[in-house]
């Protein structure tokens, strides 16, 4: 017995390892959110709902391209197990080069997805009004956002990790300060005992903007610390074989997180139906649950390292141990946390909102939170896997059923045609995560059981 757990053992130590700074930066990175959130929850109601209904549509527009970066995930820990270190320096210039021209597309799909959707939703004109600030601080960021994902990907193929977490800390560091400034001008030195200089106050613009200039900032670090590591050989020359591999492994991972995260996004939108308030607490909400997330983004991120890793070894045990590994501690964190937002909703939604009917109406919101932590967790991680495998087609397959045609469907009916209003909307959320982590958890039990080949 001892015999077959200690090479399971080693592995999960090894993860834990590789996932501690990618969970950092993970963390550091959604706190540039949380921060924008409480900074324009000060602002009311409706620069809070704005707010929260932009960004839906900016990672609506975005969730294709970043599967896209994502892509390299497995291309690069592949050609690093299999000893091809300079074919992995290869595919990350090769993501950079589509991360540059699809970027301008996806701008102008940001703002075009806005003029359609919020007169078709009934949005106010003063919560359409603050999404449109907001995208306009906010777009700009699309190329450093993507350029940061490739980036990140090929450091956690290489075992470079520190980088990535130092650059979210310096991102933070200077985020809540210059977003602050941004935001509210003059009023934000006078509060910081500062002379006043004359800052105008930008609102919600102002907080984009902010974000966008930190992103800008991390992708100057990580190219830094790309630059100062050690070269990998010969260098090669970007391919139209190289982009088309990343088209192939990334595209399906594309349409599953915009599947899932169209699913959110979505229903985001339809609680405009349900006034500010009811979107600000669903903001409120997802903004910590995302907290929690973070974890397993980083999880994520270090199984499908590891499980690429050992794809390009040949080495089948270590690829199914890789897995489980990853799987196994995600689903022991998130039973944690979703006690936590259980026990302890109303201090929770206090933290990020002030005016107390958005608290209130946060807190059923979080305990349905709760509720899909676990399903959450594991679907995310059980992706990761499968994305080190390249077998990512399977996933899409998973997140267009679990996600839209059970999701997607029970949260309308839910909500409008059974009339339980936001809480159902929530309940479609829990329904097609649980179906979705359950397949493809067991997708990758099957595929690992024999040797898996490699990309190229």
């Amino acid at each position: 017995m001892l015999r077959h757990l200690r090479p399971l053992g080693a592995d999960l130590g090894a993860t834990l390892r590789l996932a501690a700074p990618l969970v950092l930066a993970t963390a550091g990175n959604q706190l540039l959110g949380v921060a924008d959130t409480v900074i324009v929850g000060h602002l009311g109601a409706v620069p809070l709902a704005g707010t929260g209904l932009a960004n839906a549509l900016y990672f609506l527009a975005t969730f294709l391209p970043l599967g896209l970066m994502m892509g390299l995930d497995p291309l690069a820990a592949q050609a690093v197990g299999a000893g091809r270190r300079a074919q992995a320096r290869r595919h990350l210039r090769e993501a950079e080069l589509v991360a540059l021209a699809i970027s301008l597309p996806v701008v102008g799909l940001c703002f075009g997805a806005s003029a359609l959707a919020l007169p078709a939703l009934g949005i106010d004109p003063a919560t359409s009004d603050a999404v449109h600030q907001y995208l306009l601080g906010r777009s700009p960021a699309v190329l450093p956002m993507l350029v940061y994902m490739a980036q990140r990907g090929y450091m956690q193929a290489e075992g470079l990790t520190h980088p990535v977490w130092i650059s979210a800390l310096a991102a933070n560091v200077v985020n809540v300060p210059l977003s602050c400034v941004l935001t509210f001008g003059d009023d934000a030195l006078t509060w910081a005992g500062l002379p006043a200089m004359g800052l105008p106050a930008l609102g919600v613009f102002g907080a984009g903007l902010g974000t966008t200039i930190v992103t800008a900032m991390q992708v100057a670090v990580m190219a830094a610390a790309i630059k100062g590591a050690p070269p990998p050989g010969d260098r090669e020359r970007p391919t139209w074989r190289g982009v088309r591999q990343l088209l192939r492994v990334g595209g399906p991972l594309g349409v599953l997180f915009l599947a899932e995260g169209g699913l959110f996004g979505t229903v985001s939108l339809l609680m405009g139906r349900f006034g500010p308030v009811h979107v600000a607490a669903h903001q409120v909400a997802v903004q910590l649950a995302s907290v929690t997330f973070t974890v397993c983004l980083g999880l994520g991120g270090a199984t499908a390292a590891r499980v690429g890793l050992a794809v390009g070894r040949g080495d089948a045990a270590g690829t199914r141990r890789a897995g489980f590994a990853g799987i196994g501690s995600a689903v022991c964190f998130m039973g944690v946390t979703a006690l936590g937002f259980a026990l302890f909703a109303r201090p929770l939604a206090t933290l990020v909102a002030k005016p107390p009917e958005v608290v209130e109406a946060a807190i059923p919101l979080l305990h349905m939170a709760a509720v899909f932590q676990v399903f959450d967790g594991t679907q995310a991680v059980s992706a990761a896997a499968l994305r080190g495998a390249a077998d990512t087609r399977a996933a899409m397959i998973a997140g267009i059923v679990g996600h839209w045609a059970l999701g997607f469907v029970l949260s309308v009916g839910l909500a409008f045609g059974l009339g339980m209003g936001p809480i159902g909307l929530w309940w479609g959320l829990v329904l097609g995560l649980g179906a979705t982590a359950t397949f493809l958890s067991v997708r990758f039990e099957r595929i690992s059981r024999r040797r898996i080949a490699a990309v190229a």
